[in-house]
């Protein structure tokens, strides 16, 4: 299944990188509705790099739903003021979860 969804913010492109860039803002989307919580490392790192993150996924906080990779990686755009973060996971939830953001001026 593929899906597509498009939105104009109205900021900068380094300022919604750089708020895109740190794991924080998946809890701050999500929230309250998911949690997630690393599994194999004390906290999920500040900024996202290129790793594997296993993290427990939780709703409402407190109601486990299983575990879940994070997978990310970052593709090298094809046009100039273009940047795209992809999370290849899968788990529990979803088996296959391979999801691209991108984003350009």
């Amino acid at each position: 299944m593929k899906l597509l969804l498009r939105a104009k913010i109205d900021c900068d492109l380094d300022t919604f990188k750089n708020n895109l860039m740190k794991s924080s803002s998946l809890n701050y989307i999500f929230y309250p509705l998911l949690v997630f919580k690393s599994i194999d490392r004390d906290v999920l790192p500040t900024i996202w790099t290129e790793d594997n993150f296993k993290v427990k996924m939780c709703f409402l906080g407190f109601i486990p739903l299983g575990h879940q990779y994070i997978s990310i990686d970052f593709p090298i755009p094809k046009n100039s003021g273009e940047f795209i973060i992809r999370d290849n996971g899968s788990g529990k939830i979803a088996s296959t979860w391979d999801h691209f953001i991108f984003i350009n001026k």
